[in-house]
């Protein structure tokens, strides 16, 4: 049992420090290569740890399938740990690309997200005529009131007509100027009170039909798609539109999921 644990702490060891290995930056990686390498060379234990290292490479040739059987297992475990690594600093700065200093996104009390929120219209007037929500230059209030659906989607390429899940987002006429990192690439923008939607690059990449003229029935209703917009964060994968006309093809009635104010 006590070899058992001492095994295995040397593996949860080994894997912490592979883990610290791989977070460092390059230059730290080097310091560290640099200092083990004057350790083997100037100092008694360093030197007879490279001696025993130099007599267990020399004998490699003897347990060729041992050795390979490690290389293969560490490597693995740093290929995983590597691949999660990525995974959530992706994530991390897409959520970081999302979001800016002024800006906040209002939801109701206690919903973890816009989908399980609801704003009445008492609720966006007060957040309109709350104090810290800038203005523009008529005086008006930075303020979108936005809805948020979803629709399922043909996925592209999909062989089996597979489809996948989209969001909508009913936005107000504001929506450009409280996130002006969204810019129109291609087509226009879409006008309120028609049916008419712009679709992120992201949804372009991933679901079939997405281009400038197209139509897309959302709810039994035909909407055409006038424009494509590009924003570098999640609004890439979404769809928006005149909220007004998304809460009605939804049957909303006059309230929102939330609304995205510009701060002073």
């Amino acid at each position: 049992m006590k070899k058992f644990l001492k095994t295995l702490g040397l593996v949860i060891l080994m894997v912490v420090m592979l883990g610290v290995w791989v977070m460092l930056p390059w230059q730290g990686a080097l310091a560290i290569v640099v200092l083990l390498a004057l350790w083997m060379f100037l100092f008694r234990s360093g030197v007879q740890t490279r001696s025993v290292a130099a007599v267990g490479i020399s004998t490699l040739t003897q347990r060729l399938g041992s050795s390979a059987v490690i290389v293969v297992g560490i490597a693995g475990v740093v290929g995983v740990l590597v691949s999660l690594l990525a995974m959530a600093e992706g994530y991390a700065q897409t959520l970081r690309n999302s979001g800016s200093l002024d800006t906040a996104i209002v939801m109701r009390g206690a919903s973890a997200n816009e989908v399980s929120s609801s704003l009445s219209r008492e609720d966006i007037v007060q957040i309109e005529q709350a104090p810290g929500v800038a203005r523009n230059g008529k005086g008006e209030p930075i303020v979108s009131a936005e809805t948020v659906a979803a629709v399922n989607l043909p996925v592209k390429g999909s062989k089996t007509g597979d489809s996948g899940s989209a969001q909508i987002r009913g936005v107000s006429s504001a929506a450009f100027s409280v996130r002006p990192n969204v810019k129109i690439v291609e087509g226009r923008a879409f006008q309120s009170g028609l049916r008419e939607l712009i679709v992120g690059k992201g949804s372009v990449r991933q679901f079939d039909g997405m281009t400038v003229g197209a139509t897309l029935k959302l709810g039994n209703q035909p909407f055409t798609i006038v424009g494509i917009f590009a924003s570098g964060d999640s609004m890439e994968s979404e769809l928006w539109g005149d909220g007004n006309i998304i809460n009605d093809t939804y049957k909303r009635g006059g309230g929102r999921n939330s609304a995205t104010v510009k701060l002073e």
